[in-house]
């Protein structure tokens, strides 16, 4: 039996588990990302249809204080999202045997504790062979649990998965994934259609200009986060603009008008000093049929997700995803728009704080980023064609006197074997520090005093291995852009 097919096996039995708690207290931890909350959602949705009372908190990578906060809590099932596995040792040092644990998460472990036992249910693709970071997010495994776990199946759940898995660069993955099975049965169903258009004009009801202003996948240094940029990019591509005093949106373009607009930002970039082509720029577009004019695109409802998780709103998260709508759409309408003019502003303020050397862009966020966005930054500079190639690593500090450092991997050194989880992980903990993460997106906090001197040391550490994978070849380089 194939990973994909073991994986779906455990997924069943974690569901038939879940059906056990219906009726009763099931306190749910789930991470503050895009795929934290859609997953957070599923299990709220699951709890209010099952008459379940519940309650459902939010962290970064848990501590163990706020660990042992989440245990004072009466419950008859503790569910764990988007984290667990590399908290096992601590999670089994507060809990009994006699507890009930659900742990749906898809990171790498890095602890030889025995995982599961007769009340503990741990979902996790990693420990099936499969990349985790490719592969089986939290929020496809979670709406997938709660879809099977519930009596009257509930289409939205799919929903979910495929908002989570875009949120977490994961997608569809193709006819052998694991997240394709829930993108074609939402497909099948009816929730989402797909197709493939340019980068730039999938938010079809906004103006053109904040179409590409808003556009960070890819990150496109002096365009991205600049309206002024953008409308002067199509003011030379012979764009009009307005129509009767009204912004045109993205939809009103001609077909003559479209290809004007790609050629302009190619030949934008290249003044960057870097080639792309325009098929470069065509991504897969996943759009939902039942939705309003601004959440029907899975990756903006999953940026929607994200901006309540970074701007501490996730209360307003949670419940989006979970399908509340009216006044909270609104609501999440803001904080995303706050969230916008926030990036931007940093981005400004950080693009004369990068160093680059051959293997690593490093980027100090000291002074400019909070801990809650290093993510959002890291993935930005990882997708800019400036610096695809390069292993990327942006570290700023943490109220609680540490740094916070993210990082994100090339596809084609984790393709030949290189893994920025683990080197992470084994670098911090060298010094009191914890990392981990997966092969292609990893994160550590590292104590404040040892700081530079482990930055340094992870530097060299990723000069050596992604020497080790080139010198050696392990695999087929593959250009997934």
């Amino acid at each position: 039996m194939i990973g994909k097919d073991r994986l779906l096996e455990k997924t069943n039995e974690a569901a038939d588990f879940l059906a056990e708690f219906q009726g009763r207290r099931i306190a749910v931890l789930t991470h503050y990302d895009a795929d934290g909350l859609a997953a957070g959602g599923a299990l709220i949705r699951y709890c209010s249809h099952s008459n379940s009372p519940f309650i459902c908190r939010s962290v970064s990578s848990p501590t163990e204080r706020e660990l042992q906060e989440f245990r004072k809590i009466r419950a008859d099932l503790y569910v764990f999202l988007d984290m667990g596995t590399g908290q096992i040792n601590l999670i089994k040092g507060l809990w009994n045997e006699e507890d009930h644990l659900l742990i749906i998460d898809h990171h790498q472990s890095h602890v030889n504790t025995p995982l599961e036992n007769e009340g503990t249910i741990i979902l996790n693709p990693e420990l099936f062979g499969l990349d985790g970071g490719r592969d089986g997010c939290s929020s496809i495994l979670a709406s997938l649990t709660a879809y099977q776990a519930m009596d009257e199946k509930d289409d939205y759940m799919l929903k979910l998965g495929v908002i989570g898995a875009v949120g977490d660069m994961q997608g569809d993955g193709g006819e052998n994934s694991f997240n394709h099975l829930i993108f074609q049965k939402a497909l099948e169903k009816g929730v989402v259609k797909s197709f493939k258009d340019f980068t730039f004009f999938r938010l079809r009801n906004a103006p053109i200009h904040k179409a590409i202003a808003w556009t960070y996948v890819p990150y496109i240094p002096g365009l991205s986060g600049r309206d002024d940029k953008a409308i002067s990019l199509l003011t030379s591509a012979n764009i009009s603009l307005k129509k009767h005093e009204r912004w045109r949106r993205v939809k009103e373009l001609s077909d003559e008008e479209r290809p004007r607009i790609v050629e302009e930002v190619v030949k934008y970039i290249a003044t960057l000093g870097v080639e792309v082509k325009s098929q470069d720029l065509i991504h897969v577009v996943y759009e939902f049929l039942d939705e309003d004019e601004w959440l029907y695109d899975a990756n903006e409802f999953s940026h929607a997700l994200s901006s309540c998780g970074r701007m501490d709103r996730t209360d307003l998260g949670l419940i989006l995803a979970a399908g509340t709508r009216g006044k909270t759409v609104v609501d999440v309408k803001e904080v995303t728009a706050e969230k916008r003019r926030m990036v931007a502003k940093q981005m400004e303020s950080i693009k004369e704080k990068l160093t680059l050397t051959e293997n690593v862009l490093l980027v100090d966020g000291r002074g400019v980023i909070g801990e809650r966005f290093t993510g959002t930054f890291s993935t930005f500079f990882s997708m800019s064609p400036l610096y695809e190639d390069k292993v990327v690593l942006l570290f700023c500090n943490a109220p609680d006197g540490t740094i916070r450092l993210s990082g994100r991997t090339p596809r084609h050194l984790v393709d030949r074997g290189f893994n920025l989880g683990e080197i992470l992980a084994e670098e911090a903990s060298k010094e009191g520090g914890v990392g981990g993460g997966h092969n292609v997106a990893a994160g550590a906090t590292l104590p404040l005093e040892q700081g530079d001197t482990i930055l340094e040391r992870i530097v060299d550490r990723i000069g050596v291995e992604v020497e080790k994978v080139v010198g050696e070849g392990r695999g087929p380089i593959q250009d997934d852009r």
